[in-house]
């Protein structure tokens, strides 16, 4: 009995899967660094605060924010006000943000090393 499929055609499949699997890995990875990403410096976070908004910024940048505002202090995102400029530090988020940032440096190494071997 013959089914008329090819080994190219089988390796085309299993090299489509792949790529999907790959692409779906990347735009994952790309969802969870936009989640992780400050609104004002647009650069994953570092020293993360939380507003009582439940925004999340860097503390430098919240704080340049908040000095060249008027008195009161909002939220950039949604414009909430507060009757302080207070905010917490966000350790959870510190530290997925630092993961994320040492996965990808590490990810940039071994491709710099691949790149370097294959000249």
């Amino acid at each position: 009995m013959q089914f008329g499929v090819k080994v190219g055609d089988i390796k085309r499949v299993s090299q489509r899967r792949r790529d999907v699997a790959e692409m779906a890995g990347k735009s994952q990875e790309q969802s969870i660094q936009e989640e992780l990403t400050c609104s004002i410096c647009y650069d994953l976070f570092r020293n993360p605060v939380m507003l009582g908004c439940m925004h999340h910024f860097c503390k430098e940048c919240i704080q340049k924010y908040w000095n060249g505002c008027s008195r009161i202090a909002t939220c950039p995102q949604c414009r909430q006000t507060f009757p302080s400029r207070s905010f917490h530090r966000s350790f959870i988020v510190s530290n997925i943000a630092e993961k994320v940032r040492r996965s990808a440096s590490e990810e940039h190494r071994r491709k710099t090393k691949v790149s370097n071997h294959a000249m």
